[in-house]
């Protein structure tokens, strides 16, 4: 059963969305951000060799999917509760099925029926708000499978995700991603059992979804206003239509990747430690990607003085600390600490560091030590000397630095 969980997980993964759940409970859980990915593929060859560069990048592949039945049960009567069990670990694990807030598309190798839109894109979520899809295909023939369209659909909705979904089913597609159980339920136990005998079927031919599809239909409408400017007329206008470009199909690589919370430089030596004593400072060079709870933090120490990781929100021209670890003291060299209690952040976010005595963490200057008083044009702003451990945001200068503090946790 841990196989079969781990396999239909992978499904349910499907990059461009999978599914959803219902708006009550989506509101319960937490959002976990996430990338999708679509790729198109002239041959099949091009394809495996983009599986394994998504897999080396640790995305989750789950189109084309691989030949696991050997995992499933052997009757089809069987089946539905096991997939229900799976259905609920991936809502309360993951939240809401199906939805992401970053998308990557490369729809290079097609051509396409509005020209122009054979191209590598991106379109991200509303602040604080997610992009759903509904992901179908319609096939030709049953075995071999053999896609003739593969539908995928977005919505800035669950409730217009569901409702599409239960449309493209009554067309005969089979619907991979949906927020309606039963059809996600039907899809797949259509493609992995014998209807007449209720058996597993044996040959990967009739249940291998390969990716391979004559023709690809994506429709953005809804979510048109997102897209690149060049994109959004043609998107708003309808759904865009791409075939082969070469031969009879296209290949496709759906992945998708949960994004980690992380800000901060590569914790490596470095040539200096601040020498000034009971300072602030904060690091504006790589800001946190994403919301969420920040878990642990690393750094490079020259020496074995004292340091407090210290995390800061800019709102023009103010700051504000938003969260503070225990004071730790470090070994000399690559240093890991947890946060016992998870600082909470949001994108944009900062990371800074106070000093009770001298400093301790490796630094590149990369300019200038001292840009002046006032001066806050620098990468690092840093308190005076000696300024006191309540004077965190009472910055006095910038200067040009990279410091070797790095910090990840959980996005939402």
């Amino acid at each position: 059963m841990n196989k079969l969980t781990s396999f239909l997980a992978t499904i349910l993964s499907f990059v461009i969305c999978l599914g959803g759940v219902s708006p009550a409970l989506a509101q319960q859980l937490p959002q976990p951000a996430s990338r999708g990915i679509t790729t198109f593929y002239i041959t099949p060859e091009q394809q495996a060799q983009g599986v394994q560069i998504y897999q080396q990048l640790k995305y989750d592949v789950a189109i084309p999917n691989p030949d696991l039945s050997n995992m499933l049960p052997e009757n089809l009567k069987d089946f539905p509760a096991a997939y229900k069990q799976v259905l609920a670990e991936g809502r309360r694990k993951n939240g809401t099925n199906g939805s992401f807030t970053e998308g990557w598309f490369d729809f290079q190798a097609s051509t396409p029926v509005t020209p122009g839109t054979n191209t590598l894109f991106t379109v991200n979520a509303p602040r604080d708000g997610r992009i759903y899809s509904v992901v179908a295909g319609l096939p030709a023939t049953q075995c071999p499978l053999k896609i003739n369209n593969t539908e995928v659909d977005f919505f800035d909705n669950v409730q217009d995700a569901e409702a599409r979904a239960v449309e493209l089913d009554s067309k005969g597609f089979l619907v991979y991603v949906s927020p309606n159980d039963d059809l996600t339920i039907k899809a797949f136990s259509q493609l992995f059992y014998d209807q007449d005998t209720g058996k597993k079927k044996t040959n990967s031919a009739c249940f291998l979804v390969s990716g391979a599809t004559e023709k690809t239909t994506t429709d953005f409408r809804q979510i048109f206003y997102l897209l690149p400017p060049a994109l959004q007329q043609p998107g708003k206008q309808a759904p865009l239509e791409y075939f082969p470009r070469v031969g009879s199909f296209i290949y496709l690589v759906n992945a998708r990747k949960t994004l980690t919370a992380q800000a901060g430089n590569p914790v490596i030596d470095r040539q200096f430690a601040d020498t000034a004593r009971d300072i602030y400072s904060v690091d504006t060079n790589n800001s946190v990607n994403v919301n969420g709870n920040l878990t642990s933090w690393q750094i490079w120490a020259k020496n074995t003085l004292p340091v407090q990781l210290v995390m800061y929100r800019r709102n023009g021209t103010s700051w504000s600390v938003v969260g503070k670890s225990d004071i730790k003291t470090p070994v000399v060299g690559a240093n890991s600490f947890t946060l016992p209690t998870p600082i909470q952040v949001k994108a944009g976010d900062f990371v800074g560091l106070y000093y009770p005595q001298q400093g301790s963490v490796a630094y590149t200057l990369n300019g200038p030590d001292n840009l002046g008083t006032g001066n806050f044009t620098g990468s690092v702003l840093q308190t005076r000397d000696g300024s006191g451990v309540d004077s965190a945001t009472n910055f006095a200068f910038s200067s040009n630095r990279v410091y070797s503090v790095f910090v990840k946790g959980v996005a939402q």
